[in-house]
């Protein structure tokens, strides 16, 4: 009855709905790159870290630390808001929806600080070469093995691969950099790799921030890896559409928002994502109800709702780091972005290049990633590109049914089988 209502009440208005949404986040969008309007983020930015320099004055004043309650409350409010809806969506349909995340079941083969190295368990390995899968450092790596039926990770499992990820954690040291991330902890990964897998060369695999460190990674180690695939990851950060124009030092104090919080606060991060599309992210909790008794797809929306709000803190340096020298200075396209003493020569880069954009990515404009291309000295590369978002283009339905396909028959043809 539900369905029937729904699908009568809804479905003639949908198409225009959905021009609709699109349209009015296009002129927020626009709007937001004006002067007046970049001036009152400033204004807004700075009103929270005056509240925040005032509980550290305070924390001083007693000898001892203070919460910070406005972003905690901030991530708690909606945490339970999230939590709420989720229940009253299972009460309405009538059954448990909360999805089990991450469910691919892995060992732990090595650890260093608060990076964790997961090999997932496989009934059969086709392929030698093993995948190195490297996510951001912004939401948790479980993305890529987001719940069943939804897990890339499975996906490679079953089409013969050999499969670790990296699971960053949470940092508790606001000094880390590029040279903690990219040398210590992915070197020291590829390390262990090599050694358990008996091989010589790897593939990874990295998306967004993941891919910035898995291309550093590879121009400064080519004979390490045979396979380079880099999904959504911005290399020309003259072409970040927004996130540029907010990142631009006339609006953006990145130093004293570190030396304040010590790191990027996860709540201030993931709020920004949700800001450059307003309308998208309130409305699509409505198409949720647009098939309400397709169980799978109610989990799997309410397993990445999960995944959106499990943010983690971004370490200072880094952060500082990323801000200055690639969103302002775009030293890692230009050639003078150095990782410690050296530089970051992109065309050191030989191995076979796949490079996965969206379409309709707002946070990584698929300008930015195809910069790669004429920079590599790779004989060997590829972009492909899918019609979907930064996010719905590793867990979407249509992304299972092309990007997959694509990436595994594009990494079988060049993997080493195993000896029989």
């Amino acid at each position: 009855m539900q369905e029937t209502l729904l699908k009568h009440f809804y479905e003639p208005f949908e198409k225009s709905f959905e021009v609709w949404q699109v349209a009015v986040d296009k002129v927020w969008e626009s709007w937001m790159m004006e002067p007046a309007a970049l001036q009152m983020v400033k204004k807004s930015l700075d009103t929270l870290l005056d509240l925040k320099a005032s509980y550290n004055q305070l924390s001083a004043l007693f000898g001892m630390p203070l919460a910070d309650e406005i972003l905690r409350n901030m991530s708690e409010t909606t945490s339970r808001y999230i939590r709420n809806s989720f229940d009253t969506v299972s009460e309405v349909v009538g059954k448990e929806l909360i999805p089990k995340l991450a469910p691919t079941a892995y060992d732990l083969v090595y650890a260093q600080d608060n990076m964790k190295l997961l090999r997932y368990k496989s009934g059969k390995r086709t392929y030698k070469t093993p995948i190195l899968l490297v996510c951001s450092l912004v939401n948790r790596y479980y993305i890529l093995d987001l719940a069943r039926k939804h897990s890339y990770v499975q996906y490679l499992l079953d089409n013969g691969f050999d499969v670790y990820i990296i699971d960053w954690g949470r940092p508790d040291n606001r000094n880390l950099d590029f040279t903690d991330y990219v040398d210590r902890y992915i070197g020291s990964a590829v390390k262990e790799i090599k050694k358990l897998s008996n091989v010589n060369q790897i593939t990874i695999f990295g998306y967004c921030i993941g891919g910035i460190f898995s291309t550093i990674y590879t121009a400064k180690n080519p004979e390490e890896v045979k396979n380079l695939i880099l999904m959504a990851t911005p290399i020309d950060f003259s072409k970040s559409g927004l996130i540029g124009y907010w990142a631009d030092e006339n609006y953006f104090d990145v130093d004293r928002l570190i030396d304040l919080f010590g790191y990027a606060p996860a709540e201030l991060v993931q709020n920004s994502f949700v800001m450059l599309k307003p309308i998208t992210n309130f409305t699509k909790y409505i198409y949720m109800f647009k098939h309400p008794s397709d169980e799978e797809y109610l989990r799997g929306f309410l397993a990445l709702e999960m995944w959106v709000h499990d943010n983690v803190p971004i370490a200072g340096a880094f952060y500082k780091k990323l801000i200055k020298d690639l969103y302002r200075k775009n030293l890692l396209i230009k050639g003078g972005f150095k990782v410690g003493t050296e530089k970051v020569d992109l065309g050191r880069i030989a191995s076979s290049l796949l490079v996965l954009t969206a379409s309709h990515d707002n946070i990584v404009p698929e300008s930015s990633s195809l910069a790669i291309m004429d920079k590599v000295s790779s004989i060997d590369k590829e972009n492909t590109s899918f019609p979907y978002g930064h996010i719905s283009m590793s867990v979407s339905t249509g992304a299972m049914q092309t990007l997959w396909p694509h990436s595994v028959n594009w990494l079988k043809q060049r993997s080493t089988e195993k000896e029989s």
